[in-house]
């Protein structure tokens, strides 16, 4: 992959903007003020393009909105956001900023609504990078590891020399990498003490592999809830990421889909999901249904 463009392209007011949606990452939050004069979100249009600017500043999902976007949740509670361009039009102004910023490698800051009136709040996700677009909608994936002060990103190989005394380093950024794929500390501690330590599918209980899943998209704090998580071992937690195993919400039996019938993970189907001692932690059966209803 490309590196991210010198930052020179971006105005500081652009920049600064980017840095507040990396800083607030997890948040929820009101409507939130400009910030250096330049608006952060657009209350009438879900793709904002600050005036003056080539690149679209933001994306906004909202509430009962007209479009079916959608976040998917990729190993290592990554998000994937998929995104409907506006209107009919690919090449109207907030679509073209869009594109830019894909073929530019600009990122955009990514925020959800979680409520509604009267007071509106919304869940920031973070920066993403638009990687793509078919037949109307863009696809943005979350950004690994922002920097602030450059807007450098580490999304593929390094770019940088190898420094082979830093050993050391290396392995504090290992763990902080094995510690963002495993999931959101509270969330998946959790889960690790609802399972008691145990995969939910597999029964493995080798905790380095274990990682907290969402079954319903995260949509802000309150859906980091035990009832809308399980423990996943990281290879279970892809599959079931991508509907290829899912849950039957009224008998927890766990179902596999078609395209794996013939692989090693075929045994998994029919097994009875492992449920917390503590009815209270089970699995919402309402999440696991509105889960298959999403998949269609």
């Amino acid at each position: 992959m490309s590196a991210i463009p010198p930052t020179a392209q971006l105005t500081p007011a652009h920049q600064a903007a980017l840095e507040w949606f990396a800083s607030h990452s997890g948040q929820e939050v009101t409507w939130p003020a400009p910030l250096n004069g330049m608006f952060l979100m657009n209350r009438a249009k879900g793709i904002h393009k600050p005036a003056g600017l080539k690149y679209a500043l933001s994306v906004r999902q909202s509430l009962n909105g007209p479009y079916k976007d959608s976040v998917q949740r990729l190993p290592g509670n990554l998000w994937r956001l998929q995104y409907a361009q506006e209107g009919l039009n690919a090449t109207s102004f907030t679509n073209e900023a869009l594109h830019a910023c894909m073929q530019d490698r600009i990122p955009v800051g990514v925020i959800l609504q979680v409520s509604e009136a009267p007071t509106p709040r919304y869940a920031v996700l973070g920066l993403g990078l638009v990687i793509r677009w078919e037949r109307g909608v863009f696809e943005i994936q979350e950004l690994l590891e922002p920097i602030a002060s450059d807007l450098s990103i580490a999304v593929g190989l390094p770019t940088d020399a190898f420094d082979p005394t830093s050993n050391e380093d290396a392995r504090a950024r290992t763990q902080r990498s094995i510690a963002l794929r495993q999931g959101q500390p509270a969330f998946r501690s959790a889960l690790l003490n609802a399972y008691e330590r145990t995969c939910a599918v597999t029964g493995c209980n080798v905790i380095q592999t274990l990682e907290a899943a969402h079954i319903l998209p995260y949509r802000g704090d309150h859906t980091n809830h035990v009832q809308n998580g399980l423990l996943l071992r990281a290879d279970v937690h892809t599959l079931f990421d991508l509907h290829l195993l899912d849950v039957d919400p009224d008998s927890f039996v766990i179902r596999v889909n078609a395209e794996i019938v013939d692989t090693t993970y075929a045994g998994l189907g029919g097994r009875q999901l492992r449920l917390p001692k503590q009815t209270q932690n089970w699995p919402s059966q309402e999440a696991l249904r509105q889960r298959l209803q999403q998949r269609g």
